[in-house]
């Protein structure tokens, strides 16, 4: 399935790895039927807002996840993503960020 380009966000990590990121509608909607418990999680951090660094990554994880859906469940553990992640807490929160600005059409 091709994606919505527009949503995608790069992230760069330790490896030289990129991923790409995601948290477009369908594919949220894909996460929460069919891996609930990662969706849950997200949900809740949505519902009482992203106030940490951690609570940022998480979002970012689940970007991840949407992003690699079809490549589930070989995937990143959010341990093993946080292990890859660079450090730089102004970088997670612009890929933060750049996820919830509304693409130009």
């Amino acid at each position: 399935m091709d994606m919505d380009k527009s949503s995608n966000v790069i992230l760069d990590l330790k490896d030289g790895e990129k991923v790409e990121l995601t948290l477009n509608f369908y594919r949220l909607y894909q996460l929460q039927t069919k891996h609930p418990k990662d969706y849950k999680a997200y949900f809740e951090l949505q519902k009482n807002g992203v106030h940490t660094d951690l609570d940022c990554t998480r979002v970012l994880h689940t970007a991840y996840l949407c992003a690699n859906m079809e490549k589930m469940p070989d995937v990143m553990s959010y341990e093993e993503f946080l292990q890859k992640l660079l450090n730089g807490r102004n970088r997670i929160w612009k890929a933060y960020s750049d996820l919830h600005i509304d693409a130009k059409n």
